[in-house]
């Protein structure tokens, strides 16, 4: 029966015209008549549909007793009947609710607290409505049921979105669902959003849409308002507190809520885009369907940037709680001196004390978010769900030894390896870079009988002793390393020529390996300097080197540790840019993404001559866990593309760094490559080269971006963010630098 006939026969009512309205699932038709509008609905014929409409039914009516003109009242027909069966689908007509869409209204902050008023007050009127038959049911865009959506997340076609929904549902794991029980539950409207809203001016003046209802968690209806009333604002918290002051007034909310209100918000956010994009292919209303999705997914980039503890204070303070107590820089220092060497260092004049991370954001205890541009050992970003997930599922299951047959460790070499060329065909696992290095060093001997290794000054190859020996970074200048045959520092003075200077750098080379050839059993070499100062070695000079030393027999060692794993966007790996092939690699640092891993990769020659030798074990070199770690970190790599993000992001900020230093006299050099460079400074109006880096490195501390710095003298600005920082990154550490320098400027 068409819904002409329909309202005639069974209403007495004649349309003048019938409109279908946008939206899914249902049938929403918009009824003109001579006096007014009405709304007519049909509902697909399910098991639980009636009984949701029954409850609705029963919102309704207690609405429009207690809060008359601002819901939809439901319209009998001529038997008194409010809902009828059409057989394949039910049907029935509501009143029609005028105003403004939320969605096409000034967000003035007199309508922010209106719009957390009119939740607050829907709350209260809905607490105690029983919810009958639909309390056990789980609706798909139920929050109690948000890991229902993890299934559709490969849906989502921007590997940026993906890594984030996935985190907030991991976070959702680890922070919401052990709280659960503990949260009160009812009847909730669960669609509050800014085209269900409807408006007066500044005041929220009505809701429709009731067909999401559902009995959850009441902090949810809280939520899900909140994340449409946030989107595309230049300040979301300040605007959650505005809602949730004038919500707290009519139905008061409790401090637990508020410290998972964050995470709450986020699952909405992974179920819009998640659900959006499961729909995209849809016959139904793909407009109507995929609405907030820009919006959404904007917010839930800015939403990773802000810390839960930041988020949580602000949100128990809008009700007039206390925020979280934060532990002080003196309370950190004092334990840490209690207990801690003082060998250890840290960084910056004022020290952080670190909370969480994400991805490219780290949180301090005091909810500040930091923009990390300077820990290279989170590749692929801090806490990526793909790499957490691969651990604790492994950690679970299995962790032993490689004295045992195991499928993680076969698999991780197996992929790692096809990373490298076809001569590099066998990998050692071990815990770190350090002792990646220690064990070359040892298969060098092994393999030449010579104990001495060729290195550059200022090099830096680990913590071990045998590392230290052939590090000149680390070198005391009262102690002797016989087994360091140390080469000059590879950067060209400011008063030589480039030709005279390079052509003397390899004459010194090659006469330290002809003096020292019946002792040395190797070159090891960075391609790009991380201690020296983010210097790539000249071009040629790798070439040459390696030459040299196998014309005496010895091997070569690429030290990949910094800069391996396509950090330097062009080539996987720094060997690559110079056009040479070691014979062993040294790998570490973010090859787990911040667990300990190491590895050396070498030629099957070398791995049998160190055979002939005592066996080689290592108690945790190759676990299951960091196999799988490991394995899981390259999957990223090569899911997301973040080598090529790491060419694309890290030109333009050369290209961006080098239009500062055409304004600045005192930045010296832009150099490096990929996501591994570095800013050379001279010195300033009223500073050294080290005391204006210091400066620098720490003011951009304070403006809450983390740098680092290294080279002779400490001039050089390190920068080595994950592999997830992207251009809008980039523009902040570029503006923020720029305002440094300004500063510097003016002294």
């Amino acid at each position: 029966m068409i819904i002409e006939q329909l309202l005639r026969e069974k209403y007495g009512i004649h349309p003048l015209e019938i409109k279908r309205q946008a939206g899914y699932q249902n049938g929403t038709f918009k009824v003109r008549l001579k006096d007014g509008l009405r709304i007519a609905k049909t509902y697909r014929k399910a098991p639980w549909v009636k009984d949701l409409l029954e409850v609705e039914s029963q919102m309704l009516r207690r609405l429009s007793q207690t809060l008359p003109t601002r819901f939809p009242v439901i319209i009998p027909d001529l038997q008194e009947n409010t809902l009828l069966d059409l057989g394949e689908q039910y049907f029935r007509l509501l009143s029609f609710v005028p105003g403004t869409f939320l969605a096409e209204t000034d967000h003035s902050p007199e309508l922010q607290a209106s719009f957390g008023a009119f939740l607050g007050e829907l709350t209260a009127q809905l607490a105690d409505l029983p919810p009958g038959n639909i309390g056990a049911l789980e609706r798909s865009w139920d929050l109690q049921h948000l890991e229902k959506v993890q299934a559709l997340v490969p849906a989502v076609a921007a590997p940026e979105d993906r890594r984030v929904i996935s985190y907030f549902l991991h976070q959702f794991q680890q922070e919401v669902l052990p709280r659960r029980y503990a949260l009160r539950k009812s009847v909730i409207h669960n669609d509050s959003n800014d085209w269900n809203v409807l408006c007066n001016g500044h005041e929220v003046s009505g809701l429709i849409d009731f067909g999401d209802l559902c009995y959850s968690w009441t902090i949810n209806e809280v939520a899900v308002g909140l994340t449409y009333l946030l989107m595309d604002k230049e300040n979301p918290l300040e605007v959650a507190a505005n809602a949730l002051k004038a919500f707290h007034q009519q139905f008061p909310l409790l401090g637990q809520e508020m410290d998972l209100l964050y995470y709450l918000i986020a699952g909405r956010l992974c179920m819009s885009l998640c659900h959006s994009a499961s729909k995209a292919d849809s016959s139904e209303d793909p407009e109507y369907i995929r609405i907030s999705e820009a919006g959404a997914r904007k917010l839930l980039h800015r939403w990773i940037s802000i810390t839960p503890e930041r988020a949580a204070d602000v949100f128990r303070e809008a009700i007039g709680l206390h925020a979280q107590k934060v532990i002080s820089a003196g309370e950190y220092q004092e334990r840490r001196s209690r207990v801690l060497g003082k060998s250890l260092s840290l960084s910056y004049q004022q020290p952080i004390g670190m909370r969480r991370a994400a991805m490219q954001y780290m949180f301090d205890a005091a909810g500040n978010t930091f923009l990390d541009a300077y820990n290279n050992i989170m590749l692929v970003g801090h806490c990526h769900p793909h790499v957490t997930e691969a651990a604790a599922r492994t950690s679970r299951r299995l962790n032993t030894n490689t004295r045992y047959y195991y499928d993680e460790i076969l698999d991780y070499a197996e992929h790692l390896l096809s990373w490298f060329p076809d001569h590099l065909s066998q990998v050692y696992f071990v815990n770190s870079g350090s002792a990646a290095t220690d064990l070359a060093i040892r298969m060098s001997r092994a393999h030449t009988g010579k104990n001495k290794m060729l290195c550059l000054d200022r090099g830096y190859h680990g913590n071990t002793q045998s590392g230290i020996e052939i590090s000149p970074y680390k070198h005391h200048k009262d102690q002797e390393y016989p087994n360091a045959v140390v080469g000059p520092f590879p950067k060209k003075p400011a008063n030589r020529d480039w030709d005279s200077w390079y052509g003397d750098l390899l004459e010194n080379y090659r006469n330290l390996i002809q003096r020292n050839q019946n002792d040395l059993s190797g070159l090891i070499a960075e391609p790009i300097m991380g201690c020296g100062g983010q210097l790539p070695l000249p071009e040629g000079l790798l070439k040459a080197l390696y030459t040299e030393i196998r014309n005496f027999g010895g091997v070569c060692i690429s030290d990949e540790v910094q800069v391996g794993f396509g950090r330097l966007g062009q080539w996987k790996w720094g060997f690559e840019m110079h056009q040479v092939l070691p014979d062993m690699v040294v790998l570490g640092k973010p090859m787990g993404n911040g667990h300990p891993i190491g590895a050396v990769v070498t030629t099957r020659e070398i791995s049998e001559s160190f055979a002939q030798g005592p066996e080689f074990f290592s108690s945790f070199g190759g676990n299951p866990v960091s196999c799988a770690i490991g394995k899981a970190v390259l999957e990223v790599v090569e899911a997301e593309g973040l080598q090529q993000q790491a060419a694309n992001v890290g030109a333009y900020l050369i290209h961006e760094f080098e239009g500062l230093a055409a304004n600045y006299s005192w930045i010296k050099e832009v150099r490096g490559s990929g996501l591994f460079l570095g800013i050379e400074c001279l010195a300033g109006p009223k500073q050294n080269a080290t005391e204006l880096a210091a400066y620098l490195c720490n003011e951009l501390r304070n403006a809450h971006i983390l740098t680092g710095l290294d080279g002779p003298g400490n001039t050089v600005l390190k920068i080595k963010p994950p592999l997830v920082f992207n251009r809008a990154n980039a523009d902040q550490l570029v503006e923020e630098t720029n305002n440094v320098m300004r500063k510097i400027n003016q002294f």
